[in-house]
């Protein structure tokens, strides 16, 4: 009687560690007939997570810029006329005006200038990140940027 009962537990044994292997298989019998989906999948992802962080968010931050530097240029004109007004109705004197236009004129000099950079940079962003060589490259230094934040966390 101790022979048969030592056998059933030895079969119960040795059922669950065919259960256990066949769930494993199971597993990889799997990921091998949806091999492709799977591919497919992790590749959108790849090429989503690349469009959303190096294209359309420096795009959209350029665009904020573009607005906001647009805003500032007028805001600058509107004061120079201001300026001008108050100059012709003898609100102002001479030396006062002349300072006011050239302190104004250099602040919408340079938000031009600056204007005009950040559109050169928006329409270049496009040509140059929408390249697969720029995709490829982004892909391949991925694994060393992660590294390398990962060692800056754990370094602090």
């Amino acid at each position: 009687m101790q022979t048969l009962t030592e056998s059933v537990e030895e079969a119960q044994q040795l059922l669950g560690e065919l259960e256990s292997t066949v769930s494993g298989f199971e597993f990889f019998r799997m990921l091998s007939e949806e091999r492709w989906s799977i591919a497919f999948g992790a590749i959108v992802c790849i090429i989503s997570m690349y469009l959303v962080t190096q294209v359309l968010w420096p795009f959209f931050k350029l665009g904020r810029e573009i607005v906001s530097l647009t805003k500032k240029e007028k805001e600058l004109v509107e004061t120079r006329k201001r300026a001008e007004k108050q100059y012709f109705t003898r609100k102002i004197d001479e030396k006062t005006f002349n300072a006011l236009m050239i302190n104004k004129q250099e602040e919408v000099l340079h938000t031009r200038s600056r204007l005009g950079e950040k559109r050169k940079e928006r329409s270049s962003l496009l040509r140059t990140q929408l390249s697969p060589v720029s995709l490829a490259k982004w892909v391949s230094g991925g694994p060393k940027k992660a590294l390398n934040v990962a060692r800056k966390k754990k370094d602090k």
